[in-house]
This record gives structure tokens, sequence and C-alpha cells, in this order.
């Protein structure tokens, strides 16, 4: 891109080279790190945001998201349009638009703040495929009408998509963080950590999660800290923190379409949605998805989705009969479930 730099101030160890397996985060624990590992419950306003916006442009075919993506495309105000020329659908936005802040203004402060070479190096890496807009050229060559239309598109993405649900996206964030605290005492952080991303893994000291690009992170002594997202559906995101902590996110149980239901009294729909805590009470006994889809009134392809979910956080296992997938509670969905474990075992199946 003309006039961006084409080189940056690498963030705290990390290595965007490929070392040995092609796409995948690699992050490599120390036995410090692994002391220093911990879920963070409260979300942060400018992030939702800004994956928010990542999250409109998505075209997963998740139906339980579709609805909302065309509610929401179809009423943000028009300044909030200009973000999308900066954001992709990925989430891989240039990391200067969200710096780690639990208040919207102090984020929008320390984003006006960001050096123009980390600008300029965020949009180069953004735009190494595709040529960018007259708006974006403006952002990197710090024009001040374009960072005051920057500046109203993220307070009109908050306002629209972010704030009316703040209250419960709060509620939502603590109670995935519980969930995970429980299953953490109960099977460990590897197993805990695992089950965040379907067919992660660990080798030696080193998780693996499967990304359409490479990415190599050297936690070395500072910890982890895993925000959950209740906007994101998406790969895992890299982030760091003013410490230099590596921040890792991850879609949470609670999905972004179930904060709009009416509030429940039911806990386990507070963590998990109405329909999903719906479906996992059926799996107290076994059901193939057609099934499921029939007793709750939803999609075959909701209730295929609303089963990752609940595979993925190791509350269900599945397994094939001929030609018929059939779901069923593991022993951690069934403690979820009744408040305690089944007898003998603490660990998922």
């Amino acid at each position: 891109m003309a006039g961006l730099a084409r080189s940056r101030s690498r963030r705290p160890d990390s290595d965007d080279a490929c070392h040995g397996r092609a796409d995948v985060i690699r992050v490599h624990f120390t036995a410090e790190d692994l002391l220093d590992t911990a879920f963070v419950s409260a979300p942060e306003p400018l992030l939702e945001a800004v994956l928010a916006v990542a999250q409109l442009q998505r075209r997963d075919g998740r139906p339980d998201l579709m609805g909302w993506r065309r509610q929401q495309r179809e009423t943000l105000p028009r300044p909030g349009l200009a973000l999308l020329e900066l954001i992709p659908p990925s989430g891989h936005g240039p990391l200067f638009l969200d710096p780690p802040s639990g208040d919207l203004e102090y984020g929008i402060d320390l984003m006006h703040s960001t050096p123009t070479t980390d600008v300029m190096a965020d949009l180069q890496r953004v735009y190494r495929a595709r040529r960018p807009s007259a708006f974006v050229r403006a952002v990197a060559a710090r024009d001040g009408s374009a960072w005051r239309a920057l500046d109203g598109a993220l307070r009109a993405s908050h306002q629209t998509m972010i704030q009316p649900v703040w209250e419960r996206l709060c509620g939502a964030g603590a109670a995935d963080v519980a969930y995970r605290s429980t299953m953490m005492a109960s099977v460990g952080l590897r197993t805990t950590l695992a089950g965040l991303y379907p067919g992660s893994r660990w080798q030696g000291a080193v998780w693996e999660i499967d990304r359409p690009t490479d990415l190599d992170v050297q936690l070395a002594g500072r910890g982890l800290r895993l925000r959950p997202s209740v906007v994101w559906s998406g790969e895992a995101l890299v982030n760091w923190d003013s410490a230099g902590r590596t921040i890792l996110i991850y879609p949470a149980l609670h999905t972004l379409p179930a904060l709009t239901q009416p509030i429940t009294d039911d806990p386990l729909a507070v963590l998990l949605g109405r329909t999903r805590a719906a479906l996992l009470r059926e799996l107290t006994d076994e059901h193939s998805t057609s099934q499921l889809a029939v007793r709750l009134h939803i999609s075959q392809a909701t209730a295929s989705e609303h089963t990752k979910a609940l595979r993925r956080a190791g509350l269900i296992q599945t397994h094939r009969t001929g030609k018929t997938v059939r779901h069923s509670c593991t022993p951690l969905g069934h403690q979820l479930l009744v408040g305690r474990p089944w007898p003998g075992t603490t660990r998922p199946a």
C-alpha cells in the first residue's frame, strides 16, 4: 500500500513465520505461564464493538446468527459503515482499533494515541492482499477528518450493537467463565483449554489451535489471559495487554442472539441460552440431530449448530450408528444439569 510502512515493531514474543505444522496458532507455555493462566470475564466495550462489525460480514452459514446479522446490517447507522472498510470478516483487523480497555472512552483515547508507525504497520498487515480505499489511506495518513469519522463509526457500532445488551453481555461472560473455572477444577487446565476450540490439541507444553494463518506465540513467563466473547463466533484471536501478556479471545457458550431473548430465572439458560439448555436436558437420553430438531421445534441445521457448540464445551458426546449421528450427555454435562457428578467419574467421556 502506497505510503504504509512495511515493517513493524512486533508484539511481545510473537512470530508470524511458519515453524513445523502450518496454519495453526501455537501457544508456547513455560511452567510460569501455566501457573499464570486465567479466564477474564469482564468484556471490553470497544473490542466487542469491533468484533460485532466483523461478525456482520461473516458467511459461515450459522442459522442462529443469520437473523441477527440481517437486522444489524439494516439498522447500523451510516457512520458505522466506515468500519466495514477497516475490519474484515476474519476479525483480524487493525490492532490499534481496539486497545485493551474496560471503558469505551478510555479505549478510544488509547486508539487516538497510537503511534503513527503502528497505525501504518497494522493497515499494511490488513491490506497486504487487497487495495485500500480512500478512507483507509486517509486514516493511514492521520487525516483529521478521517479520524473523526473513525471515532464516530466506533461509537455508532457500540451504541447500536453493544450498548443495548451490555448488562446481559457482561452476565453471559461471567457465566461462561464460571463454567470454565468449574471445568478446570474438575478436569484440569489442559482439557479445559483443548475444549475451547474443536480439534485443538497439546504437543508437550505447546497448545495448538487450527486457523487459516500461522502464528507462534511465546508467552515467556508472562502468562495467558482467556477472554470469552459473546459477539464473536469465529477462530481464535490474539491480542496483547499493556503488560505484554497475551490475550486469547474465544467464542462464549452464550450466543449473541440469545441476549435479545426474554430474561429467564433458569441459571442453565443464562449460561447456555434457552435452546441449548433445553437441548442438553433432552440429551440425558440419546437422540439423533433430527430427533432433537423435532422435539425442540427448530430446524435440523440449527440443532446441528447447537450440538457442535455443546460438544466443543465437553457437555455432550457424539457417535455414528450407520448413517445416523447420535448425541448424548457427557458426565460433565450431567454434572452441570444436576449439580453433582455421575458416580465414579468427573471427567467428560
